[in-house]
């Protein structure tokens, strides 16, 4: 799925739309890569999950109950210490980065009002939330070792500073329009992905194709500046159904709008977070599926196999004892006549 910079200011901004001043009432971690926020917002009551795991990172909404641990993690103690009656003041996408940060209207110590933040970065097997306080670090959801090389930080007390930027352009920028007409020909998609940053390769293939009808190119482009402007319409302006894509009635992937590049069957949401809340939901409760499936074939295996060797054993000593009624007769012959056996 496209988890770019893109997409997420799309859902950060439906989120802030719904949760805008939204109460917490209750914080759960229902596994070491996942939070819940249980909030009351104008229109009901609902459930923000921040996942961190490297396969369903997101900020989002889940219709899912969960079980929770019996003893809640430090993590989480620490969210329900600062958040809980707290309300959330915004939720955004930091510009070009695939980071969301929610901020709370919270109390500190002495009561006296305060913002909090976290900060939820969805990068891949890299993906985790800070939570800080006047940008200061108060803990993290994955805990992170100490390493003198990093450029960054993450442990309590510590500044919270940005992930390094990438070497790459921003569409925003007057640079952007050097970077577009320094293209000679061949695949202008995988040419901006390159070289514009908050574009994953879905995404910059479906702009390209948007614009131009195809993707490669023989000789640079004509129109560099119109498609600068055009670029920036479609991360931030353009609107269009979310979709989901299934293959065998499974989600495979979703959008935030339908993507003409991909020709298979798609189910439409009117909002993004719809979408996302259906793939992710859906594929937790199939992942949960085959896991419990995959758990009872190994229970299952592991009885057959110890049956199976207890059947091979019994037939072994059925095999060592097939005489064993003949020699019965010989015992009882003998019994029965000892008297007539000599010494010797």
């Amino acid at each position: 799925m496209p988890q770019d910079a893109i997409t997420l200011k799309r859902a950060a901004q439906e989120l802030n739309d719904l949760f805008s001043g939204a109460k917490i009432n209750k914080i759960t971690q229902p596994s070491q890569d996942e939070i819940v926020l249980f909030l009351y917002s104008k229109f009901g009551n609902a459930r923000l999950t921040v996942c961190v795991n490297a396969i369903s990172a997101r900020v989002g909404i889940t219709n899912l109950d969960m079980q929770n641990p019996a003893t809640p993690p430090a993590f989480c103690m620490l969210l329900r210490k600062h958040l809980l009656n707290a309300s959330i003041n915004s939720i955004q996408a930091i510009r070009n980065e695939r980071i969301i940060r929610i901020v709370f209207d919270g109390k500190n110590d002495f009561m006296d009002p305060v913002e909090k933040e976290l900060y939820c970065e969805i990068m891949g097997k890299y993906s985790n939330a800070v939570f800080c306080e006047n940008e200061t670090i108060l803990g993290t959801l994955r805990p992170v070792c100490f390493d003198p090389g990093k450029e960054r930080i993450l442990l309590s007390g510590a500044k919270y500073a940005l992930p390094h930027s990438q070497d790459k352009t921003s569409m925003y920028s007057e640079e952007c329009l050097d970077v577009l007409n320094s293209f000679s020909g061949g695949d202008f998609a995988d040419f901006i992905f390159r070289k514009i940053v908050g574009f994953s390769s879905q995404t910059a293939r479906e702009a390209v194709f948007r614009k131009y009808g195809k993707t490669v190119f023989d000789k640079p482009i004509p129109d560099s500046k119109n498609f600068q402007k055009f670029l920036i319409n479609f991360a931030d302006e353009y609107t269009d159904k979310a979709c989901v894509i299934t293959i065998n009635d499974k989600p495979s992937d979703y959008f935030f709008c339908d993507y003409k590049t991909i020709s298979v069957e798609k189910i439409f949401f009117d909002h993004i977070t719809d979408a996302e809340t259906y793939y992710f939901d859906k594929k937790k409760i199939l992942r949960e599926k085959t896991e419990l499936k995959n758990r009872l074939n190994s229970i299952v295996n592991a009885v057959i196999k110890k049956e199976t060797k207890k059947l091979q054993i019994i037939n072994d000593k059925l095999i060592s004892c097939a005489d064993s009624e003949k020699l019965r007769r010989y015992g009882e012959l003998i019994t029965a006549n000892i008297y007539k056996i000599k010494r010797g």
